[in-house]
């Protein structure tokens, strides 16, 4: 899931060229040839000793270099093996010999640090803004919730693990329910009587391909119809006339693990045909935009697996050319990103959080947290903004104090542990000329936040945010911390906006 136990299956992804010449050269100059021929180079300082010692074996894996006690296939299903092997992920022979890779190996972990200098940073308990409550849902068992959704007429959605899609009403109880063979992690409502979801299929990293689009009735969450299935791991989709004839097509960001995809699916009338836009695993968030004026929708869509980065994709009718505006190194943990103009020059902006820790680095890293990429007008990007926040994974923009400029709230779903729960969801207030003053949300230490939207629940006119916990899995959390979350029945946080009753 980046949606959701996307979060845990972000591999990295080394080199896809041919063997070094056999020359002279230091290590460094090695390391930099095979490391960045598929995907920005990542420096030794990225890693701790101790993490690169778990992080070489797999990236050997992907050079033809056996490691030992690691097999890339264990646990597979045959159909996983056939596609992983139809991609060449592993290849069959070696790329380059033993020495010259163990020569790399001892370049990263040499040059790399010992360990992290990790402050410990405090903020101010959030008062003003937001009122936190945890509201009773009977949905049963313990809180593994797979998405929170406010659809395009502000009704509040829910889906958790076992495939329970929940409609909740303006007072957070529940007015419509119903179940999904596999767990639901978007939804868009087309019309009155057609909302359309789309199921992972499993939340846990593969390379399956049971993933599937269903349309149920948003009126009574009717029993789901199967449109299509057979889809690799998706996690997010946008609706929109991508050719132009009159009907809604469906993109996809079928993120899948070692293969995945970005694709369209043309609405035929009486089904959906796939068109393929880009063969590349990690798609996970994406938006339908005219960028470019010409009455037709093209696309922004990030990437999060191995090959980091975002990309623009402009329609040349229904086929598109992509443009990498900004890329990103493998460990960056990419999770999500919002669309719109933070500077007020009427360009589109982009916010990005990275903090993905699902890969065999689990570890705190100081690159994570929340970034502003300001457009020069020209769909160029530079860095204006950065906060730190461990294991940052979900963003959502809005104008939350509606004093006229945009602020930020940020969940982790890797924090740190201890102290560093309560700063596990973040306020950013801004203040203008790119300064925001962050602020920590009380009860953000009673869940594990992988999934958040935001929205007016209440239409009361101000933004809430409703953050959902999924603690099915314990990497990098204290056991006795996660048993208690999922005791607690704390399946969603939300933060109801106080300023339009001030």
């Amino acid at each position: 899931m980046r949606e959701t136990l996307l979060l845990l299956g972000l591999g990295l992804m080394i080199s896809c060229g041919n063997p070094p010449e056999r020359r002279a050269v230091s290590a460094e100059q090695l390391a930099k040839a095979q490391c960045s021929t598929c995907h920005v180079y990542p420096g030794p300082e990225l890693l701790p000793k101790k993490e690169w010692s778990n992080v070489l074996p797999h990236m050997g894996l992907r050079l033809g270099i056996e490691a030992a006690d690691i097999d890339p296939f264990a646990q597979m299903k045959l159909d996983e093996i056939h596609r992983i092997t139809y991609e060449g992920v592993f290849p069959e022979e070696p790329v380059i010999t033993d020495s010259l890779w163990a020569k790399i190996e001892n370049f990263f972990i040499s040059n790399a640090p010992d360990s992290f200098d990790l402050p410990e940073r405090n903020y101010p308990e959030s008062t003003r803004i937001f009122k936190t409550t945890f509201p009773e849902i009977s949905i049963g068992g313990s809180p593994f919730i797979s998405m929170t959704k406010f659809d395009k007429n502000g009704i509040l959605y829910l889906a958790d693990w076992s495939g329970h899609l929940i409609q909740l009403n303006s007072s957070l109880e529940i007015n419509q329910f119903t179940n999904f063979p596999r767990p639901v992690v978007d939804i868009n409502t087309i019309s009155d009587e057609t909302l359309l979801a789309l199921s992972i299929g499993d939340l846990y990293p593969n390379d399956r391909t049971i993933g599937a689009v269903a349309r149920t009735n948003p009126s009574t969450l009717s029993t789901p119809e199967l449109l299509f299935s057979d889809l690799p791991r998706p996690v997010h989709f946008d609706v929109g006339d991508i050719d132009n004839d009159g009907l809604e097509d469906l993109l996809i960001c079928n993120f899948g693990n070692y293969v995945g995809d970005l694709s369209w699916y043309k609405n035929a009338g009486t089904g959906y045909e796939a068109q393929l836009i880009k063969n590349a695993p990690g798609a996970t968030r994406s938006f339908l935009l005219d960028l470019d004026n010409d009455q037709d929708l093209d696309i922004i869509a990030l990437f999060a697996q191995g090959d980091e980065g975002i990309s623009l994709f402009y329609n040349e009718g229904g086929v598109f050319e992509e443009k990498r505006i900004l890329r990103f190194h493998p460990l960056f943990g990419s999770n999500d990103i919002e669309i719109l103009d933070m500077d007020g020059d009427n360009d589109l902006d982009i916010v990005l959080s990275n903090g993905d820790n699902g890969d065999h680095s689990i570890t705190l890293k100081p690159y994570h947290g929340i970034h502003i990429y300001l457009n020069d007008g020209a769909f160029n990007f530079s860095e204006t903004y950065f906060f730190p926040m461990y294991g940052a994974s979900k963003v959502r923009a809005s104008d939350f104090d509606q004093d006229g400029d945009m602020d930020l709230i940020a969940a982790s779903f890797f924090p740190e542990n201890g102290e560093g729960l309560k700063r596990s969801i973040i306020y950013l207030d801004n203040t203008g000329d790119f300064n925001f003053e962050p602020y920590r949300i009380a009860g953000a230490d009673k869940g594990r936040w992988m999934v958040m939207d935001s929205g007016d629940f209440d239409q009361d006119g101000d933004t809430d945010v409703v953050i959902g916990s999924f603690t099915l899995t314990n990497e990098g959390i204290d056991k006795e911390v996660l048993t208690e979350w999922r005791k607690s029945k704390n399946y969603i946080m939300v933060l109801e906006n106080q300023t339009a009753r001030h």
